[in-house]
């Protein structure tokens, strides 16, 4: 992942850059795990977070301010999603796993994918907002352009 420095400004690049990389590692990783996982729909549910998570990064790097708006699922949702995926597909292939455990695996991925779809849905708002912001402001200057004329 590559951070555009006159985007964010000289000193926080390198910061960025490194959450961003740590993000696409444990990417690789969760991926990875997914590949190896014989659950289909655990499976199925792993890939969408990937893709869901991927996206954002993709955002992020081309509006490197928007960082902070993910901070918390770079630094702690990815990494626990890559613990709990590598750790169940370990499991999984030693044939080790039970119902119930299926089940918690299965109800806490769906919740982490739901919530980097949160995630995305704030960035979306952020937008939207901005573009509030920015229509407000013209039309207020449009306003009293047009009132200022004789």
């Amino acid at each position: 992942m590559r951070v555009d420095a006159a985007a964010l400004g000289r000193g926080n690049v390198l910061a960025a850059q490194a959450a961003l990389q740590d993000a696409d590692d444990d990417l690789d990783a969760i991926e990875a795990a997914a590949k190896r996982i014989r659950t289909p729909d655990v499976a199925k549910t792993v890939g969408h977070l990937v893709i869901t998570a991927r996206n954002l990064l993709k955002q992020v790097e081309a509006e490197p301010a928007k960082l902070a708006d993910i901070r918390r699922l770079v630094a702690v949702y990815l990494p626990r999603t890559r613990d709990i995926t590598e750790s169940y597909a370990d499991i999984e292939s030693g044939g080790k796993l039970d119902p119930a455990r299926v089940e918690r695996v299965r109800v806490v991925l769906g919740r982490i994918d739901d919530t980097f779809q949160h995630f995305g849905q704030r960035l979306v708002e952020g937008q939207a907002k901005s573009l509030d912001v920015d229509l407000a402001l013209l039309e207020s200057s449009i306003k009293q352009e047009l009132e200022s004329r004789p």
